[in-house]
């Protein structure tokens, strides 16, 4: 008996699987995906895709505006406008500064280290350490400061307390703890004793009167002038 040698012929089960293509037998539309790419993976990496040149646009343009909305000190205190809020609560501003027009068309600044407006009231703001800058028609100036005070806008009067100065540049002043200004007339009055000096001497009264923002003024009640000579 003669025996041969050979290969066995391959089950028809396994040939098929052999000649069968890698994911010829995966149904359409469900390819093999790499491990870990789910689903919620792939939404996160297309929000990333479109929200992060999104961010970096806006921080490009905020370096851009940056100096704008910084903007200088002089132009903040111009700009800034007290007005009422929705908790109504005071509103409070540094370094403000308020500008007018007397009747007769000459200006007048206000400014203050702090400005704070009463609540119930846009034309009534308190100030801290206010200082007035007043223009006469014949281009003379009178400067005013003290530590506190009230300014109604509206009227344009100006109540000054505590440590209030009034200077004139032809060197006269006046010191006294209360005044109250007339911006829009140019006048002032004062009940409380003042001290005054000037070219003239030295002058005290139990209060008194300006007008022509301070050209003119009337020292009330018993007064002491002292007067000084003045020798070539």
């Amino acid at each position: 008996m003669t025996a041969t040698t050979g290969h066995l012929p391959a089950p028809p089960a396994a040939a098929a699987l052999a000649a069968r293509p890698r994911g010829a037998g995966t149904p359409p539309g469900r390819e093999a995906r790499p491990p870990g790419a789910s689903p919620a993976r792939r939404l996160a990496v297309r929000l990333l895709k479109r929200l992060l040149p999104a961010a970096a646009m806006l921080l490009l343009a905020a370096i851009a505006l940056w100096p704008q909305w910084q903007g200088s000190e002089e132009a903040r205190r111009i700009t800034f406008r007290l007005g009422s809020n929705l908790l109504n609560e005071p509103m409070r501003m540094r370094d403000a500064r308020f500008r007018g027009i007397d009747q007769l068309g000459r200006p007048y600044t206000i400014t203050a280290s702090e400005a704070t407006q009463l609540p119930g009231s846009e034309d009534r703001v308190e100030l801290t350490e206010p200082k007035g800058d007043i223009t006469l028609q014949d281009g003379a100036w009178v400067l005013l400061q003290a530590r506190h005070g009230l300014y109604r806008r509206q009227p344009g009067l100006l109540d000054l307390d505590t440590a209030v100065v009034l200077n004139h540049d032809g060197g006269y002043e006046v010191r006294t703890d209360q005044a109250s200004i007339d911006l829009e007339a140019r006048t002032a009055r004062g009940t409380s004793p003042i001290e005054g000096q000037g070219p003239f001497g030295t002058i005290e009264g139990q209060g008194f009167e300006a007008e022509d923002g301070g050209k003119v003024i009337i020292v009330t009640g018993p007064a002491r002038m002292v007067l000084e000579s003045h020798r070539q």
